[in-house]
């Protein structure tokens, strides 16, 4: 569907910072440039220009930016499709039984 990095990416680039984006994400600053040097890698682009007050996107980096928004919105939406497409083909019925009084009748029947 999409690379888990783009979250921490999308995170760096609407906050700025790597720990503004570790602290919303609920991970260490540590993981959160680890994922975003790991996508550099994967993708071969320079997608920040990392300074002191900050990050900001490189023009390939906004690039990605706004691809990764789409593609993580038609992830969701494929996933939520194909959800409902076996939701609606199955149904579950539970019944419970008790060690005291097993309900062997109603498993052969069933």
């Amino acid at each position: 569907m999409y690379d888990r990095h783009l979250d921490s990416y999308i995170k760096v680039v609407e906050l700025g910072s790597f720990s503004k984006a570790a602290e919303s994400l609920f991970v260490s600053p540590n993981a959160v440039i680890k994922h975003i040097n790991l996508l550099e890698r994967d993708l071969g682009l320079v997608l920040l220009e990392r300074s002191k007050s900050g990050v900001v996107p490189t023009p390939a980096g906004e690039s990605i930016y706004r691809s990764a928004l789409s593609i993580m919105e038609a992830s969701s939406a494929a996933i939520e499709e194909a959800r409902a497409i076996q939701d609606a083909g199955s149904h579950c019925i539970r019944f419970a039984s008790s060690l005291l009084r097993p309900a062997a009748r109603i498993g052969r029947r069933w």
